[in-house]
């Protein structure tokens, strides 16, 4: 019985690269998982969902600078301690410590500002008749609020 599967392949550092491409539907049809230049991309939801919930696993996007030629300096030392890509005992800490001022009591009053920035970016975009979500709405909105 062979032990080689055929799994795909994606240089998911090639700037033409997309999410949405051919290639990627391609894969997801053929396997579970691809290949890439940083480690293994899961395709597939049902995997996603059962990779994440291991706690024998890490999602090793604090290693980016390294894998990218950064390793030290400011941006180096930053993202490596930025609460997004933390694990493990320190990501807990810190979000125990942060929780309590997201909470709902203390973001209520913002709440006015957040629905007329909203209100103030689809008003640009809906003359446009046509939109892509992340582009025009979800990158103006998350560095304004």
């Amino acid at each position: 019985m062979p032990t080689d599967i055929a799994v795909p392949y994606l240089d998911i550092s090639d700037p033409s690269f997309s999410m949405h491409s051919e290639a990627v539907r391609n894969a997801r049809e053929q396997h579970w998982y691809a290949t890439t230049n940083y480690g293994f991309a899961v395709l597939q939801h049902e995997y996603v969902s059962i990779l994440l919930k291991d706690t024998r696993l890490s999602q090793g996007s604090g290693k980016w600078p390294d894998h990218n030629g950064v390793h030290s300096g400011l941006f180096h030392d930053w993202w490596t301690k930025c609460l997004l890509v933390l694990e493990g005992d320190d990501h807990h800490r810190i979000r125990r410590m942060l929780n309590p001022a997201f909470s709902f009591r203390h973001i209520e009053a913002y709440v006015p500002r957040f629905e007329k920035l909203a209100e103030e970016i689809v008003d640009a975009i809906i003359d446009k008749g046509e939109f892509e979500y992340v582009n025009d709405f979800a990158e103006p909105y998350a560095t304004r609020v």
